[in-house]
């Protein structure tokens, strides 16, 4: 979502009867003529005046004062139908906040081929921006929960920023370590990192508030301000590889109101879906407007059992912080019986990780050497051997806990070479060889062997735990080369 411009008016004359209060904040400097404006933000929402206000007293206490000679933060909260006269203020170059009149730039500074001209500034009102879900520099309000907005932005980072004496003054005045911390505190970046003068930013009057996947149904509840009207919600679906799979209007159906917000359910079919496609819920306004999107592939949105059932009863069972010790540092496993050492527990817990992964998995133990039929000599050595039926995949796997030597390559490519004559050379069987290492540097795979270290083996345990074993799969099937396991 994104991507469709909108202009500010646009934005505030179709949501006027949605939007309640404007939150004004101010970082001013001292000047001949006045307070003037060093980087002025303006926030428009859903929010009563009375949380506004609220919210400027927290602030306050939090960071205590916000005010000295040369420098300061100046806030102010009004209803929505004040907004018009804000605006206008602004574009004439003057306003008023807390009772202090603000001198607010109508010129901007641009350099062009290493000449400086002062520029008119275009009326605020024409700005454009975009509906953005993640909010890229403003903390939310209440923890965990950000609601989409449309920013807008214009100008330059003002040079009060670099001025040393103000900066040596809010040290020694207000504790702070410089404009960009007081600024961030009162302003609530998440970080300073902008170069302008002036933003505006409006809270969508809608929010998907949970998408849940259960079975081969989609369940999406959210929330819209009780004058919200004309807004539709739909879901599109993509296999793992970007292609368009299903795309539909789902069916609002009101399940609440209260005296500012209702609260909406929609469901829809996912037509036999695999977990590993991609859903996108988005919810658009008639007039062009993108109110909110969240998307992901199907199992982030699964109740977590469902996810891996398998992984969630062994969970009863087995501690899978063992597990994660004696796959990444088998050295650290202690040896429990008289002839199962670290090298034994590593084999092991590398088969129990391939099942958990959707293979039939065999740990051959000490019945890991293959022998000619009739003399019995030692023909070649393997450690595990698991197949994937969905992918058609034969994995054939050797377990080193230390660096591994060209023997054991050469051991392992010996075993596919005398395996993969018992199928047909139009067998659809895909026969891989990977070493499970457990070492901790990174070694690339060499020839048809891959190898997974300590750190690969760990971003495969937390796919699985993820739900997210199939890239796993499209890891083996893209070899030679192709992905890695970590993308």
């Amino acid at each position: 979502m994104g991507y469709i411009q909108v202009k500010l008016n646009q934005v505030l004359s179709e949501f006027k009867e949605c939007l309640h209060s404007v939150d004004v904040r101010a970082a001013v400097s001292k000047s001949d003529s006045g307070w003037q404006s060093v980087l002025m933000g303006i926030r428009v929402s859903t929010r009563s005046v009375e949380e506004v206000q609220n919210r400027h007293l927290k602030l306050e206490k939090q960071f205590g004062k916000r005010r000295i000679e040369q420098v300061g933060i100046l806030l102010q909260a009004s209803p929505f139908s004040e907004l018009e006269g804000i605006m206008r203020a602004l574009n004439q170059g003057m306003i008023e906040i807390e009772r202090e009149k603000v001198v607010f730039p109508r010129k901007l500074l641009k350099v062009v081929s290493g000449v400086s001209h002062n520029v008119e500034r275009s009326p605020l009102d024409e700005l454009t921006g975009r509906v953005e879900r993640y909010r890229e520099f403003l903390q939310p309000w209440e923890d965990d929960i950000e609601w989409p907005g449309i920013y807008f932005s214009t100008g330059e980072k003002s040079p009060v920023f670099s001025q040393l004496d103000i900066t040596r003054a809010i040290r020694a005045k207000l504790g702070a370590s410089s404009v960009e911390e007081l600024v961030s505190n009162f302003f609530e970046f998440k970080e300073f990192r902008h170069s302008l003068d002036v933003f505006i930013h409006i809270d969508m009057p809608a929010k998907i508030l949970e998408v849940k996947s259960i079975g081969q149904t989609i369940e999406v509840e959210l929330t819209t301000e009780n004058h919200l009207r004309n807004f539709h919600l739909f879901m599109k679906r993509e296999d793992h590889q970007g292609r368009p799979q299903q795309h539909q209007e789902l069916r609002l159906e009101l399940v609440r109101s209260d005296d500012r917000f209702s609260i909406w359910n929609a469901k829809g079919d996912l037509d036999s879906a695999n977990k590993d496609d991609v859903i996108f819920c988005t919810l658009t306004h008639e007039n062009g407007f993108e109110l909110d999107e969240k998307n992901g592939r199907i199992w982030q949105f699964m109740p977590v059992p469902e996810v891996n059932p398998l992984l969630e009863c062994v969970k009863q069972f087995r501690d899978m912080n063992i597990l994660a010790q004696q796959i990444e540092r088998p050295y650290e496993t202690a040896k429990k019986k008289q002839q199962e050492g670290p090298q034994d527990m590593f084999q092991e817990s590398i088969t129990f990780l391939l099942s958990l992964a959707g293979f039939q998995a065999i740990d051959l133990g000490r019945e890991d050497k293959l022998r000619h039929p009739d003399s019995e000599v030692d023909r070649a050595t393997l450690d595990i051997l698991a197949y994937h039926k969905d992918s058609n995949i034969l994995l054939l796997g050797a377990c080193i806990i230390t660096t591994p030597r060209n023997e054991d390559f050469d051991k392992l490519l010996h075993a596919k070479a005398i395996l993969s004559r018992r199928f047909s050379a139009h067998s659809n069987i895909r026969v891989v060889t990977v070493l499970f290492s457990g070492q901790e540097n990174e070694v690339e795979s060499q020839g048809e062997v891959k190898i997974l270290t300590s750190g690969k083996l760990a971003i495969l345990r937390r796919l699985i735990e993820n739900g997210e074993e199939e890239r796993f799969i499209r890891f083996l099937e893209d070899w030679p080369g192709g992905r890695g396991l970590g993308e």
